[in-house]
């Protein structure tokens, strides 16, 4: 697992070096930097799997860089004392907030969550990041009525039609995503709130049709879950 660390203060960024490298062992890489233009340095030229983020860096706010970290495709954990803001953080998609002071227990758990552990309680997401040519944009999840897997990572598509490219693939996106989002295919993630009716024919084919008219193939193993999902909508 190779991460990115963004902690100003010199002997809690040793701290975190230090906790990540015995909880994760032998496949633990890291870099850890002290600014957000070092940070940003770092995301220009090199991939990570995770970045560790404070938000409050050398007293500048780190929501900047964590607008441009969600719209990639690696997982983000927030470390920070600011913990009033960590629904809005969340709601930008971030894993897991680590309040500032921690144990290690709690940074265990973090990085667990980073390695694909189950994440109860933290699907929040409110807002989806995604990255534009004048930047990133930020986009209303209730506005995304399904979400395909394509080789650059997700594609959103939208009332209306349009559609948004986003790094995340669709294992790493569907954490995050608020409960009635749901994998239907193994290509495909569904809002329940945009299931117009499921349809079956012979042969075992089903597909959802949508309010939009757009139709979405069903997973046969993933038939009965959808089918008691629909029915609690």
């Amino acid at each position: 697992m190779k991460l990115l660390i963004v902690e100003d203060e010199p002997l809690l960024r040793q701290r975190l070096l230090r906790l990540c490298r015995e909880i994760v062992g032998a496949a633990f890489t890291a870099t850890a930097v002290g600014s957000l233009g070092e940070a940003r340095e770092q995301l220009r030229g090199r991939s990570f799997d995770g970045l560790l983020l404070d938000l409050n860096v050398a007293g500048h706010d780190g929501f900047g860089l964590l607008h441009e970290a969600a719209a990639a495709a690696m997982h983000v954990v927030v470390v920070s004392g600011h913990g009033e803001r960590a629904l809005e953080a969340f709601e930008l998609g971030v894993l897991d907030f680590v309040p500032k002071p921690f144990g290690r227990e709690r940074l265990e758990l973090a990085l667990q969550r980073l390695q694909g552990a189950p994440v109860p309680g933290t699907r929040a997401l409110r807002r989806v990041a995604v990255w534009r040519a004048r930047g990133v944009a930020l986009v209303d999840i209730d506005k995304v009525t399904c979400i395909a897997a394509v080789p650059e990572g997700s594609e959103l598509h939208l009332e209306g039609g349009r559609t948004e490219l986003h790094a995340k693939p669709l294992d790493r996106l569907l954490p995050l995503l608020p409960p009635n989002f749901v994998r239907c295919h193994r290509t495909w993630i569904v809002n329940l709130a945009a299931v117009k009716t499921l349809r079956s024919a012979r042969g075992s084919r089903s597909w959802l049709e949508l309010a939009d008219g757009r139709e979405l193939p069903v997973g046969r193993s993933r038939l009965p879950a959808l089918l008691e999902l629909i029915a609690q909508e």
